[in-house]
C-alpha cells in the first residue's frame, strides 16, 4: 500500500498473480494452465457466482450435493436457476453417487456443482469416482463447477482435482480461495480456472459488479503462493490434530453417530438418537441449550438447503490459532 498499490486493477486480475497461480497448479498437479485461464475474484463466492452467471439461464437447473453450502442454494436461485439437490448418505460415507447424479439430470440440466472436499460433511471424492463424474458430465454435455477451497486440508487419502481431467477446458471451472488454504478470510481473494472463454468472461461479471479485487491484496496472494511450503503443510497437521480430538471426544457421547470426516474443517454427526434420549422435538433447540448451557456453538443440520441435514448438528469450524 506504501508502494501506491491502492488503484484499479484489470478485472481478470493482476499478471503477477494469475502467472503464480497458473504456476502453482501446474506444479502440484502437473498441468499447463496458462495465466489467461485464470480470473481473480472477491474470493471462492464471486468465482462460482460468475461461473454460473456465465452458464445458467432462468430456469436451468444445476445439480448440488445434499446436504450443501448454503450459498449455491441461494445464487443459483438469484440468477433465477432451479437447484437440483442429489442426497448424499450416510451410509456412503457421505460420497457422491454417479448413479443418483445421472438419475437428477434433466434437460433443463446444465451444470453439476461439486464440493470435495465437502461442507459440511468432511466427506472426500475418490479419484475413480471423480474421473466417473466429470466423464458424465462431458458426455452430456454439462458444465461441472467444482469447488476445491478445502484441497490442502485432507487427512486419509488425497485429494484429486477436477482439473486431472485431460479435457477440463471444455467443461470444468475449477475454483478456489486463499481464505482457507491461506487463512486469509477477510482479504476475499479467490479465483476461477477455465477455458480463456469462460474466464474472460467470468472478469466481465467482475467488472459490472466490483471492478476489480485490491491490487494490494493480489500482491499479498503472489507472496502467499510464493512462501506456502513454509507452513501450510504444518497448518493441515494442526487441522488433522483437531479432527481427532473431535471425533474421540463427540464417540464418548452416548446416541451420537459419527462418520469420520476425511477433509476440511467439519463435522456431521447424527444426534436423532441423542435428542429422542433427551426429549427434544428439533435440532434447533439442542443448538440453542448447547449454547445456552454449555457455551459451545453448533450448527444445527437444517441450517442447510434440502433435506439431507435433518437430525445433524456439525460442530463449529476449527478455530484457527496461534501455531
Amino acid at each position: 500500500m506504501d508502494e501506491g498499490w491502492t488503484g484499479y486493477a484489470p478485472s481478470a486480475g493482476l499478471e503477477a498473480l494469475r502467472e503464480a497461480l497458473a504456476e502453482w497448479l501446474n506444479e502440484r498437479y502437473g498441468l499447463d494452465v496458462k495465466p489467461g485461464e485464470v480470473a481473480v475474484t472477491a474470493g471462492a463466492k464471486a468465482a462460482i457466482f460468475a461461473a454460473l452467471a456465465c452458464l445458467i439461464d432462468e430456469g436451468d437447473e444445476v445439480i448440488v450435493p445434499d446436504p450443501c453450502y448454503p450459498s449455491y442454494d441461494d445464487m443459483i436461485k438469484f440468477l433465477g436457476g432451479v437447484p437440483r439437490p442429489v442426497r448424499l448418505r450416510e451410509e456412503d460415507g457421505w460420497a457422491l453417487r454417479v448413479e443418483d447424479v445421472e438419475a437428477a439430470i434433466s434437460p433443463r440440466t446444465r451444470a453439476i456443482l461439486l464440493n470435495f472436499p465437502h461442507n459440511p460433511t468432511g466427506s472426500m471424492l475418490s479419484g475413480r469416482r471423480l474421473m466417473e463424474l466429470l466423464e458424465l458430465a462431458e458426455k452430456r454435455g454439462l458444465a461441472v463447477i467444482s469447488d476445491e477451497v478445502y484441497e490442502f486440508f485432507v487427512y486419509e487419502g488425497r485429494h484429486v482435482s477436477s482439473l486431472s481431467h485431460p479435457d477440463w477446458r471444455g467443461f470444468v471451472a475449477y475454483v478456489n480461495s486463499f481464505s482457507k488454504t491461506f487463512s486469509m478470510t477477510g482479504w476475499r481473494l479467490g479465483f476461477l480456472v477455465a477455458s480463456e472463454k469462460l474466464a474472460s468472461k467470468a472478469a466481465a461479471v467482475a467488472n459490472v459488479t466490483y471492478s476489480c479485487v485490491p491490487p494490494f491484496v493480489q500482491l499479498a496472494g503472489v507472496a502467499a503462493i510464493e512462501n506456502w511450503r513454509e507452513w501450510v503443510r504444518e497448518l493441515a497437521k494442526v487441522f488433522r490434530e483437531r479432527r481427532d480430538v473431535m471425533v474421540e471426544e463427540l464417540g464418548k457421547v452416548p446416541g451420537v453417530r459419527l462418520v469420520k470426516p476425511r477433509g476440511a474443517f467439519y463435522a456431521f454427526p447424527n444426534v436423532s438418537e441423542l435428542m429422542d434420549a433427551l426429549g427434544y422435538s428439533s435440532p434447533e433447540q439442542l443448538s440453542r441449550d448447547l449454547l445456552r448451557e454449555t457455551g459451545v456453538l453448533v450448527l444445527s443440520g437444517t441450517s442447510f438447503p434440502f433435506e439431507a441435514g435433518r437430525g445433524w448438528e456439525p460442530p463449529p469450524k476449527a478455530v484457527l490459532r496461534p501455531l
